[in-house]
């Protein structure tokens, strides 16, 4: 089974693990995904890998305007993940960029959300946190699994929208 992966970031050892548990189960991921480091690995656990750009930490700011960028321009993706069968999107920035490729290569592909934090923006009584929630509850919308690092984000968080589960 092909399938995209879209992470925050190409860096984090997490991300690399569950490539060895994906590839484990039979599929063939390409990875697609910021990083925090100067520069991108070209390859992870064997799967190639396609760099959006650097993002950095506790900057939300550049963060989205890097997320709508690779938003907009998910098109130039069509040919790698044309096929794919699952759209998995590791945290809410990534949801967004896969969701537009998606949409924009015109996969027929399962979207997942790997929602492995809540962001305290999230949680915050602000206009920044309202569209943030809108917009994740719109994503949300088209998503087909949501997976969670912890049960309590269910409880806790998620029950208000509901969430495919």
């Amino acid at each position: 089974m092909k399938l995209a992966y879209f992470v925050h970031d190409l860096a984090d050892p997490a991300v690399s693990r569950r490539l060895k548990m994906l590839k484990a189960g039979g599929a063939e991921p390409v990875v697609i995904g910021f990083r925090r480091t100067e520069a991108a690995p070209d390859r992870l656990e064997d799967c190639p890998v396609v760099d959006l750009g650097q993002t950095f930490d506790a900057r939300l700011g550049h963060r989205a305007k890097m997320t709508a960028k690779a938003a907009l321009r998910s098109g130039r993706l069509r040919r790698l993940i044309r096929g794919a069968e699952v759209v998995l999107c590791r945290q809410l920035e990534m949801l967004a960029v896969g969701e537009a490729a998606r949409w924009t290569c015109g996969l027929k592909a399962r979207l997942v959300y790997e929602a492995l934090d809540i962001h305290r923006i999230m949680l915050q009584d602000t206009i920044k946190g309202y569209a943030m929630r809108q917009a994740e509850k719109a994503l949300l919308r088209r998503t087909d699994l949501l997976i969670v690092s912890s049960p309590a984000f269910l409880e806790a968080y998620f029950r208000n929208y509901p969430p495919p589960v």
